[in-house]
């Protein structure tokens, strides 16, 4: 389903940097879409196509091992892009993307995409950095799998969660995606086991609750100490 473009866009913050008359022509290219949760908006080896940002909800971006098994390996919140390196390159899509609750998404064709980035540097480097983002943090999952216990990569994977999408609350902070022991297990290269048991010890110490199945970190603290 598609809407209007809005007269004000909410801040997108991969494009701060990008000055205001090439970042309002980018986004006046699109056009606004909405999707049921469910919907699988992009599938792993789908020929290129557009760029994504999410504006409202949650999307889920997972592959499928070998044995089939599928693994989640980034979770969307707003306001993020998602397709952006079939969309500079023209090769097929790296991974699924599912929504997990309704969203409201800016889509924007390839072919706009191509020529904004051509004419103006600053967007182009605006990808750039979220390209780099990524990559540096999935260099560091890797490394964390091979060299830190399961108990440090969910604090890792927390306190990130915490610091790139936190909402404080008089006792703590809120991390703000409803995710499950499955989807927190694969994210970490762990068992759904493992991290249940983890999440009942740090739940039992205080240091995280549960508040209508997301997660809020109640001590930051003791987290930032399993991180060694």
């Amino acid at each position: 389903m598609s809407e209007p473009l809005p007269h004000a866009w909410p801040d997108i913050p991969f494009l701060r940097a990008v000055p205001a008359g090439p970042r309002c022509a980018f986004l006046a290219g699109g056009r606004l879409i909405e999707v049921m949760a469910g919907h699988q908006l992009m599938r792993q080896g789908d020929p290129a196509g557009p760029l994504l940002i999410l504006l409202q909800g949650q999307l889920r971006v997972s592959v499928m091992s070998l044995a089939g098994r599928e693994l989640t390996f980034r979770m969307i919140a707003p306001v993020q892009p998602v397709g952006e390196v079939a969309m500079l390159d023209g090769g097929p899509r790296t991974a699924d993307v599912l929504a997990v609750s309704t969203c409201r998404l800016l889509l924007l064709p390839r072919e706009h995409c191509q020529r904004m980035l051509a004419r103006h540097p600053s967007l182009a480097q605006a990808l750039i950095g979220v390209l780099c983002e990524r990559l540096r943090d999935t260099s560091l999952g890797l490394e964390r799998v091979a060299t830190q216990r399961l108990s440090s990569r969910l604090a890792h994977l927390f306190l990130k969660l915490a610091r790139d999408y936190g909402r404080p609350l008089e006792d703590g902070v809120l991390v703000p995606m409803r995710l499950s022991q499955a989807e927190i297990a694969a994210m970490v290269a762990g068992t759904r086991e493992a991290v249940n048991k983890q999440l009942a010890e740090w739940r039992q110490a205080r240091v995280l609750a549960v508040d209508r199945g997301q997660v809020v970190i109640l001590d930051a603290l003791a987290l930032s100490a399993a991180c060694e």
